[in-house]
């Protein structure tokens, strides 16, 4: 097969387990994140807000969007996981060797070309998950490619910072984890992953509620608010508001990754190995 293909295939491998696997936290994280489930679910858990919509709407109704998210898992993964290998080995084979401001530069590079699939992706899946808009033919026909387009710069801000955390750390926790905990293969891949998710899901939540926050306002009047002017009202409500969601995110990405890197590794070894990778 051709090396996108394998590359494609192996991506969407890793992200839809990974994607799959923690979907429901990733539906209560974003109604928790807009103004009106930030009202709504204040004081309560994630285990009760699950139970409420459960409840409410049936044990489907937490996977609203889901398909979404699995169908734009493939060039998604692709763009992030190949661009970051490839930016890391064209650095390398630039400079000799990868400094830390290398790694950080490929990661940044991956996330923000990943945008033009995430983007127009998480516009159809926060519809869908915070309105009865019908099903997603139904949500991409009224949105528009104007409409898929809303809230991009928000969204290349956090991915770009998301990545940027993430794939340093990833390349360093691979290595020494095995060394300090003497743990091998899939379960040490899977470890580093978790770890080195947890703080880019994090430190990036501040940008994931202001594009939250942007595509819910654009979906509701039909305009854009800036970043800016979002951000401010945000912070206006106060500082905390920021990080509303942050376990959510930390608890839904922290895994997802998880599975997903040690996969991708996995898998691409795997392919290493019988020659359909070079």
């Amino acid at each position: 097969a051709p090396l996108w293909a394998t590359h494609t295939a192996i991506g969407f491998t890793a992200g839809a387990s990974g994607a799959a696997a923690v979907y429901p936290v990733d539906f209560v994280k974003t109604q928790r994140q807009t103004a009106e489930g930030k009202k709504a679910f204040a004081g309560l858990s994630l285990p009760a807000t699950l139970v409420h919509y459960i409840q409410r709407d049936g044990p489907l109704s937490v996977f609203r969007g889901l398909g979404v998210q699995v169908a734009g898992v493939a060039p998604e993964k692709a763009i992030k996981l190949t661009v970051n290998d490839a930016a890391r080995s064209a650095l390398r084979a630039s400079f000799g060797s990868l400094s830390f401001a290398g790694e950080l530069a490929a990661g940044v590079c991956a996330g923000a070309c990943q945008v033009i699939v995430t983007n127009p992706l998480e516009c159809v899946k926060v519809r869908l998950q915070t309105t009865n808009a019908g099903n997603c033919f139904e949500v991409v026909r009224s949105l528009g490619l104007e409409g898929l387009s809303t809230g991009a710069l928000a969204c290349a801000l956090r991915d770009a910072s998301f990545s940027a955390i993430l794939f340093p750390t990833y390349a360093h926790a691979k290595v020494f984890l095995p060394e300090m905990l003497h743990l091998q293969g899939a379960p040490s891949l899977f470890l580093a992953g978790l770890l080195s998710a947890a703080p880019a899901a994090f430190l990036t939540t501040p940008l994931d509620v202001i594009k939250t926050r942007q595509l819910e306002r654009a979906f509701a009047d039909g305009g854009l608010p800036s970043v800016g002017d979002v951000a401010l009202g945000v912070y206006e409500e106060g500082p905390d508001v920021l990080f509303s969601g942050g376990f959510e995110r930390v608890l839904r990405s922290a895994p997802q990754f998880g599975v997903t890197l040690a996969l991708y590794d996995v898998l691409t070894q795997y392919c290493v190995d019988h020659g359909w990778l070079g």
